[in-house]
């Protein structure tokens, strides 16, 4: 899962070579595709370069979107009882341009737009796209997809408290197997502050009275 800095083709041009490896990122909703061309059998071959690309998909105007492949609702309920419905749409066999050193036209992939909608059938957010590109994105339903692409967030977090707390990045070494088991040191660190969140205290500083006073705090990874 990647954010839309690497839904660029130098970066997917580099994981496409990859045969188990499926990549799903985000991408900007000014961004134009293409469907894949697929040409008449019946239809006499010419002469000259053979065209790749069909119609234009401009994500900023609705009057180039064709009928989706797929469509799927997923209800579901935020942590504050909302009831909200996802809607799924996916489009099969995308292009994007490609260059001289990256031949994207071999590469098709499926375009997905997520959109959230309240009980009163409202969006309540701007409609999100994604791309999943890769031999075996097949094998993954556009629900998978979109399901895997909400871990992004979690591993952000991660990341973010690993920089700041617990060091990951700060170990220096020639060595790469050091540098390996220092930052699995690190995961197991996080997953073990998680566990014990529910059985750590608050012990507020001098300056942090006020903390002793609110009941309904919760201990965070990063407070344990």
């Amino acid at each position: 899962m990647a954010d839309s800095d690497y839904s660029q083709k130098d970066f997917i041009g580099e994981q496409v070579k990859h045969e188990d490896v499926v990549t799903i990122t985000i991408v900007r909703s000014d961004r134009v595709f293409y469907r894949q061309f697929i040409r008449d059998p019946n239809q006499a071959k010419t002469s000259g370069h053979p065209r790749w690309y069909g119609d234009k998909f401009d994500l900023k105007d609705d009057q180039t979107w064709t009928e989706p492949d797929e469509v799927h609702h997923v209800p579901f309920t935020t942590k504050k009882g909302r009831q909200l419905t996802v809607t799924i749409s996916g489009w099969k066999q995308m292009l994007m341009r490609g260059t001289k050193n990256y031949k994207m036209n071999n590469h098709p992939f499926t375009l997905l737009q997520i959109v959230v909608r309240d009980q009163e059938r409202n969006s309540i957010w701007k409609p999100m796209w994604l791309i999943v590109i890769g031999s075996r994105r097949d094998e993954l339903s556009l629900v998978d997809c979109y399901q895997c692409y909400r871990q992004r967030y979690d591993m952000e977090h991660l990341f973010r408290f690993g920089k700041q707390r617990l060091l990951m990045t700060s170990y220096l070494t020639p060595d790469v197997h050091h540098e390996e088991n220092w930052f699995k040191l690190t995961l197991l660190s996080s997953v073990n502050l998680w566990a014990a969140r529910k059985l750590a205290v608050v012990l507020p500083r001098d300056w942090e009275q006020y903390l002793k006073t609110n009941k309904s705090i919760k201990i965070t990874p990063s407070a344990a």
